[in-house]
């Protein structure tokens, strides 16, 4: 049968109604933004935290990125698995279903209809990768979530944590001094082997880390394992990736036998950090354990961490603690000295 198409001036109340859903539309958005932006305000600048602030962090953790090609083909290999499994199950499934009911009439699985119907691999390609994707928004909204959360309570504004480079109070604190770098080796650089992390070959050995010739292995590298997700800061004001963990100095450089494993082997900080690859990044326990280093000599700053109530050490055997704030100078000591 014909159909006749029907102009815009035969509904007047449609060619009416397209500006005017514009206009309102325009209105929402602004009114939206104002409201953002009014937020912001209150929140002292969460909300733009929230939408921008982490465009510079992924500058440098892009530039930094190194891919572990054994990852990605684990990677592949399980999402082969995945999708093929999958891919099994819903072409089972789809048959049944349509072997069973077609416009309300049973069919035999075997019939002609029943065997046309296919679920196609790339089907099962998009169904698994829309089953990835939701994991990944899930794990995202949670570290949204934790860190709305953490900007509200007022963490994001510690002195000791403004921004991913090290605040000046801070680098005050701190014993390292860019200008007078010192030879040596890390206990971090000692123990690489020993975790996931491939450490920067020196182009120099018999120089600093931080020398003309060593400067590019080093700058905007991170050691994961030695930072703590609460601190903010994560830089040196000169560029090296800094350690929120640092090791007993009574321990380095000896072969030791365990007498008393509950020595404190590393433990957490929350001031006065320094670069992982510096050697300096070691300090007593028997300095103490404290949440504000304010105004401490550099070489007196002890133990913290951003955790309410004390900090966690490893101990000698292994172990992991959680000590408190309160805990007595004598049991410091004891546990410091092998």
């Amino acid at each position: 049968m014909p159909t006749t198409q029907k102009s815009d001036s035969q509904y007047p109340n449609e060619v009416l109604f397209k500006p005017i859903r514009l206009i309102l539309i325009s209105i929402v958005a602004i009114a939206f933004g104002i409201l953002i932006g009014f937020f912001d305000i209150v929140f002292e600048g969460v909300i733009s935290t929230l939408l921008f602030g982490w465009k510079d962090f992924g500058v440098k953790v892009l530039t930094a990125i190194t891919i572990r090609w054994d990852s990605v083909l684990v990677f592949a290999a399980g999402f082969a698995v995945a999708t093929l499994s999958l891919h099994v199950l819903l072409s089972w499934l789809i048959k049944e279903r349509f072997s069973k009911t077609v416009s309300g009439s049973a069919l035999d699985a075997t019939s002609n209809d029943a065997n046309q119907v296919r679920w196609s691999i790339w089907s099962s390609v998009a169904a698994t990768t829309m089953i990835l994707f939701v994991f990944v928004v899930g794990i995202s909204m949670t570290g949204v979530v934790h860190q709305t959360g953490w900007i509200l309570s007022g963490s994001g504004s510690d002195s000791f944590a403004d921004g991913m480079v090290q605040a000046e109070q801070d680098a005050r604190l701190s014993r390292y001094d860019p200008a007078n770098p010192l030879p040596g080796e890390s206990w971090i650089v000692a123990i690489g082997s020993h975790i996931p992390y491939q450490m920067p070959e020196l182009n120099s050995p018999n120089d600093p880390f931080n020398a003309p010739a060593n400067a590019n292995q080093f700058k905007n590298k991170f050691v994961r394992e030695v930072l703590c997700p609460l601190q903010a800061t994560a830089l040196s004001r000169d560029g090296y990736g800094l350690s929120h963990t640092v090791a007993n100095p009574k321990l380095l450089g000896k072969s030791l036998k365990v007498r008393n494993g509950a020595t404190i082997l590393a433990g957490e900080i929350n001031a006065g950090f320094d670069p992982w690859a510096a050697p300096l990044n070691a300090r007593s326990p028997e300095l103490g354990l404290r949440q504000n280093w304010a105004g401490t000599a550099p070489d007196q700053v002890g133990f913290g961490s951003q955790h309410v109530g004390g900090t966690q050490v490893v101990n000698l055997d292994g172990s992991t603690h959680f000590l408190s704030y309160d805990v007595a100078p004598e049991v410091l000591r004891r546990l410091s000295n092998p």
